[in-house]
């Protein structure tokens, strides 16, 4: 399968290229569950070496009240990163709105390494993308449909990580494009007559405006998917003739059972 990696230590880089003055970091991650708590442990080792820099301070399991007062409080020299939360301190699931929500209330930027969060009030950070994730999961398909035999595909596929942002933070936080570093992709920017490079390189890739992925790389990961869905009805007819070969041999199975148990007397009885 497709392995979605959490790069904090690469998020953390990009907040400190914007922020080179920061002095605090704001860590904030929701209730505890399995997921949550390796997820944290994970975040914790990419960043020990580093958490010496600054005043750390941890916003965990809070009610989410309280999680927007903090957040609204903070210095304007804070970095905060934000882990997935899937539940607050009240025990109230929560969705990717949360992003949203605490970005607006937040009185300092906030960065993650979840691209869940990508376009709902986060800066950025170094991410993989769901549109990645979907082109090569379509390849792994289609090698199936072709006929390769699951155990000859790679067990797990790591795909590149790169810096993402969201133009629109930038601008709200009055970050430089000068500050990335180079390849960034900036995201969700408005309109213009074509990408534009960041220090000298283009952008790894840009976020479409409104229609979709617009991209050759958009372009080709739809033509797979539609060879795939085209090799599907084949699929399914071949799926449906094993089943009747199945069926058959379940019924010839059934048969020559009624006909042993017809020639089988009972121990003891026979004359």
């Amino acid at each position: 399968g497709v392995v979605m990696e959490f790069d904090w230590a690469g998020t953390l880089s990009l907040a400190e290229r914007l922020q080179p003055n920061a002095k605090r970091l704001v860590i904030i991650s929701g209730a505890a569950s399995d997921i949550g708590r390796r997820r944290d442990q994970e975040l914790l080792g990419a960043l020990q070496p580093l958490l010496q820099k600054y005043d750390t301070k941890f916003l965990t399991a809070l009610p989410y009240d309280e999680l927007l007062k903090q957040v609204s409080q903070l210095p304007r020299d804070s970095i905060v990163l934000m882990t997935r939360v899937f539940e607050d301190g009240s025990g109230r699931a929560r969705g990717p709105e949360v992003a949203e929500d605490v970005s607006k209330a937040s009185a300092a930027p906030v960065y993650s390494a979840s691209p869940t969060y990508m376009g709902l009030g986060v800066v950025g950070g170094h991410l993989d993308s769901f549109r990645s994730q979907g082109a090569k999961a379509a390849d792994l398909v289609l090698d199936i449909l072709s006929g390769k035999a699951p155990s000859t595909l790679p067990h797990q596929t790591r795909l590149p990580l790169q810096y993402r942002v969201d133009a629109r933070q930038l601008k709200r936080w009055g970050f430089a494009e000068a500050s990335l570093p180079p390849g960034t992709s900036v995201d969700f920017q408005q309109p213009t007559n074509g990408p534009q490079p960041i220090n000298g390189q283009p952008p790894v890739n840009t976020q479409p405006p409104v229609n979709g992925p617009q991209s050759i790389e958009g372009q080709q990961m739809r033509q797979r998917l539609r060879e795939g869905i085209n090799q599907i009805p084949d699929a399914i007819h071949e799926l449906r003739v094993t089943m009747e070969q199945f069926r058959t041999v379940l019924k010839s199975a059934n048969t020559n059972l009624k006909n042993l148990e017809g020639f089988t007397e009972p121990l003891g009885q026979k004359g």
